[in-house]
Parts: structure tokens; C-alpha cells; sequence
């Protein structure tokens, strides 16, 4: 189990950011310090915004809806390619189980 974790830890991950539109790419622009043309997985260039900070991620994806951002996510791990994450990606919901009725 040790090993598992300590593999876990040394990981390193880099997170991109393609805007879908100017509004987008101007408002994440102050945000993100690299950036760039980037080959990804499915061999298309996309200009990207860099970073390794998982929080900023999870804060613009937080304030997507209010400050009506319009991106795509990436994630690379290691040297490896740039893959889609669906960082947004909708999680089914639970039914809610039917209450007993009171005797």
C-alpha cells in the first residue's frame, strides 16, 4: 500500500485550459502565466493556458456559470499526451429511496 501512495505522490500533472471564445481567453488570461500551441491527444493545435495548480482549475470551473466562461479542460501526466478531462463532466444522480409509509 506504501508503494501505491508514494507512486501517487510523485506524479505530476499539468493542467490546460483552451477558451472557446475571446471573452473567455481575456478573462483567463490574467490568471494563467504560460501558454501556448499545444499537439493533443486527438492530433488537433489548440492554444492552451498552462498550470499545475489543480485549485485554479476547480475556481474557474466553479465561476464558469457567472462570469459565463466558455472552455475545454486538459490533463497531461508526466511527459505523456495532453488527454481531455472532464473536469465538468456531469455526475448521474442517486434516486432517492422511497420513505416507508408511517403505520
Amino acid at each position: 500500500m506504501a508503494e501505491k501512495k508514494e507512486l501517487l505522490v510523485g506524479r505530476q500533472y499539468r493542467y490546460y485550459v483552451h477558451p472557446k471564445n475571446k471573452d473567455t481567453n481575456d478573462a483567463l488570461a490574467v490568471h494563467f502565466e504560460e501558454s501556448g500551441d499545444r499537439v493533443c491527444s486527438d492530433e488537433k493545435k489548440r492554444f492552451l493556458f498552462e498550470t499545475r495548480d489543480h485549485n485554479l482549475i476547480a475556481y474557474i470551473q466553479r465561476s464558469r456559470r457567472e462570469m459565463n466562461l466558455k472552455f475545454l479542460v486538459f490533463v497531461q501526466e508526466g511527459r505523456g499526451k495532453i488527454y481531455p478531462w472532464p473536469f465538468d463532466a456531469a455526475h448521474p444522480r442517486k434516486k432517492p429511496k422511497p420513505r416507508k409509509k408511517a403505520a
